[in-house]
C-alpha cells in the first residue's frame, strides 16, 4: 500500500501537477546580452581595423619616402624646377615664433592645366634629413604664379648643413 503525503487542509491536489516556471525573463536579459557583446566586438574590431590600415598607411608612407627620391639639392634663394613648375630664385629660410621656416616661395604652372603644388623643403645635416617644412599652393592656373605657404616644425637653432626639394 502506498501512502501520500497529506495535503493543505481544505486544498485540493492540482491535477495538473506543479505549475511550469516562466523563462521570458531569462530569455529578453539573454537577448540583450548578446546584442551587447556583439556591439562591443564589432566596435573593437573597427577599431581594430582601423589602427592596422592606419599602421599600413604609416609604414608605406615611410618606406615611400626614405627609399624614393631623396629631392633636388638646393641653396637658400635658388630657383629649381619641381613637378610640372618651378620655383623662382629670391626665397630664403626665416624665423618666427615656431622656429625656422621657408618664405617667400613662387611657384609657377608651367602646365597647360591649373596644378596645385605640395612639395617639401628638407633641411639636412650631412646628406641626411634631419626636418622638413610641408610647402603648398592654392590653384595656379597656367603660366601663372602663387606664393607657396609653409607648414613648418622645425625649431629654432636646427643644425642643418644643406637643403633639398622633394616632391614626396
Amino acid at each position: 500500500m502506498s501512502y501520500q503525503q497529506p495535503g493543505y487542509p481544505g486544498a485540493a491536489p492540482s491535477p495538473y501537477g506543479a505549475p511550469k516556471k516562466d523563462n521570458t525573463l531569462w530569455w529578453v536579459l539573454g537577448g540583450i546580452g548578446a546584442v551587447v557583446l556583439l556591439c562591443c566586438c564589432g566596435v573593437l574590431g573597427f577599431f581594430g581595423f582601423a589602427a592596422y590600415q592606419a599602421d599600413q598607411a604609416i609604414e608605406s608612407y615611410t618606406s615611400s619616402s626614405s627609399s624614393g627620391s631623396a629631392g633636388t639639392p638646393v641653396t637658400e634663394g635658388q630657383a629649381v624646377t619641381i613637378s610640372d613648375g618651378s620655383i623662382a630664385s629670391g626665397w630664403e629660410i626665416t624665423s618666427n615664433a615656431l622656429g625656422l621656416e621657408p618664405s617667400g616661395i613662387e611657384v609657377t604652372n608651367t602646365t597647360s592645366t591649373a596644378q596645385t603644388y605640395f612639395f617639401y623643403v628638407n633641411f639636412t645635416q650631412g646628406g641626411t634629413e634631419v626636418e622638413d617644412a610641408l610647402c603648398t599652393t592654392s590653384s595656379v592656373q597656367p603660366g601663372e604664379s602663387a606664393t607657396a605657404s609653409c607648414l613648418s616644425t622645425v625649431p629654432e637653432g636646427t643644425d642643418y648643413d644643406g637643403l633639398t626639394i622633394s616632391t614626396s
